[in-house]
């Protein structure tokens, strides 16, 4: 017969290997949807630079701070890798013949892969607090609807979770063995949370508290060092021209801050709209967007009671160094962002790791609390259903997340329209940053067109026009609010004319209505 602890083993490693694959099936399906001409927001302001980088082999950020420099590091090998590849087919000769669009998807895979591999790092985490709490954490990373999403997009939030992850699972390690190699380790690796963004620096709390199972003065003296300084080699490794360009960094930094401190408009904190987008995350909802909050509480009851779990059994110094570590940084950087007026959900996955990790300990206490004696056969399957009723809400979602992204939409068919119509050296203006067009196209962004009088477009010589419902929905369902914009508006429209009108077909064809105006001379 077969060893009960190898069998246990080997079926543990198939249930995360089960895991794994689901976490990748659900980030690498529908990966390259919408490209080359549908991209996430934000990601020109990567993926440009990065071309920019290659192409002149200048890795100065030239005062663009709003990011560390470490993403565009990384996203540079991974474009190099793609230019090789394609120069080997055939695709181009030099750099000269390529645009962003050659790499979107790459640079996605990258975010793609590093997602996944979080899912693994918070299973290894987990196992501090049992097999069972490991699995469950590890399940509920993988079926995590805003994991899921930005998985999809070269952006900063999803190396940033990683690194979060990955210094939690360091800190562990420093905690346990209390050699310095881990806290060098734990520490370097919060330098390149740092170094991917910004608020990814409080990631170091966690090897800080791990300095706390350290016995001896001296012993606490080295680890203290050794965390400060892999910290900051990795974060000047990560983000050099911070100290290169120390003028530009600060002000860069100190610009970027007054987006983050103005204050809110509305009566709701910064706090109750993070609140409730962890509630939309494990919520039953509707494919308008619409969410049922309150089928999110089987998962915040497990959360909470891992968490009281874990913060009760911290009654010996490492038990209570490791709690700290779980626990310390998801509330310090939620009080952060919180404290902020700039609120997008994908700010608040950095405290996902440890979120899933308290909800896996929720899960098995649950399981091991039931008493057996009084449900009999039912007692392990009250955990079951519980695992079910909390995780099937998020699960639901991220596959329809996968599922919505498989139509082409109204952004890539305007996209092709203006490809396959618009005469080489006519300019367009496009009231979008999420739409991008082949340098074969001569093309501007804008994030509103009524921002300049159409007689400034003309003497600009601009042809066409490309509007959005996504910015004059909100005129002209407002109109008491936005008198001038709406005005504006209704002035660009008589002065120019429709060449193309591209609108959403209900469950065929998503994405907001385009018009393509052209201005008339």
């Amino acid at each position: 017969m077969p060893d009960p602890p190898r069998t246990r083993l080997r079926y543990t490693g198939l249930l995360i290997a089960a895991i794994m694959a689901l976490a990748a099936v659900l980030r690498f399906w529908t990966l390259g949807s919408g490209l080359p001409y549908l991209v996430g927001a934000d990601e020109p302001d990567i993926m440009v630079r990065v071309l920019h980088m290659m192409q002149k082999g200048d890795f100065d950020p030239h005062g663009f701070f709003d990011y560390p420099t470490l993403t565009f590091y990384m996203q540079v090998a991974v474009a190099s890798a793609r230019f090789l590849t394609g120069a080997m087919a055939g695709e181009w000769t030099n750099l000269d013949h390529v645009w962003p669009g050659d790499f979107y998807l790459w640079a996605r895979g990258l975010t793609a892969l590093m997602s996944v591999l979080t899912v693994y790092v918070v299973y290894r985490a987990g196992l501090r607090w049992g097999t069972l709490t490991a699995i469950v954490a590890a399940l509920a990373m993988a079926v995590q609807p805003q994991l899921v999403r930005e998985a999809h997009y070269a952006l900063t939030d999803t190396p940033l979770t990683f690194f979060i992850a990955l210094t939690l699972l360091l800190s562990l390690c420093a905690c346990e063995t209390g050699r310095l190699r881990w806290f060098i380790l734990a520490g370097a690796v919060a330098g390149l949370a740092a170094a991917t963004k910004y608020n990814g620096g409080l990631a170091i709390v966690m090897p800080l508290a791990a300095i706390l199972h350290v016995g001896a003065l001296r012993g606490r003296s080295l680890a203290l060092l050794g965390v400060l300084f892999g910290a900051v080699t990795a974060f000047v490794a990560g983000a050099p021209y911070s100290l290169l360009d120390l003028p530009g960094f600060l002000n860069g930094f100190a610009s970027l801050m007054q987006h983050y401190n103005q204050e809110r408009l509305g009566a709701e904190s910064s706090a109750s709209v993070y609140v409730k987008h962890i509630a939309d995350w494990f919520s039953v909802s509707e494919p308008g967007g619409r969410h049922y909050r309150f089928t999110a509480w089987p998962a915040v009851v497990l959360c909470t009671l891992g968490a009281f779990s874990v913060a009760r059994r911290a009654v010996s110094s490492a038990r209570f160094a490791q709690s700290l570590i779980l626990l310390l940084f998801p509330l310090l950087y939620f009080w952060f962002i919180s404290n902020h007026s700039l609120v997008f959900a994908r700010y608040a996955m950095p405290v996902l790791p440890a979120m899933c990790i308290a909800f896996g300990r929720g899960v098995e206490l649950l399981w091991e609390a039931v008493p057996v004696w009084l449900l009999g056969a039912w007692s392990r399957r009250i955990a079951r259903i519980a695992l079910f009723v909390a995780l099937l809400p998020p699960a639901l979602q991220a596959y329809r997340f996968d599922y919505d992204r498989r139509q082409i939409s109204t952004t890539e068919l305007t996209a092709q329209w203006l490809v396959e119509n618009v005469k080489p050296g006519e300019l367009v203006v496009i009231e979008s940053m999420a739409m991008t067009l082949p340098p074969t196209v001569r093309a501007e962004n804008t994030l509103r067109l009524v921002s300049a009088p159409v007689e400034a477009y003309r003497d600009k010589g601009v042809v066409y026009l490309v509007t959005t419902s996504t910015e004059t929905e909100k005129y002209f369902n407002n109109p008491a609010q936005y008198p001038g914009q709406l005005a504006a508006y209704k002035a660009l429209l008589q002065s120019t004319q429709l060449a193309t009108r591209v609108a959403p077909i209900k469950d065929e064809r998503p994405g907001p209505t385009w018009q393509v105006l052209r201005i008339v001379r």
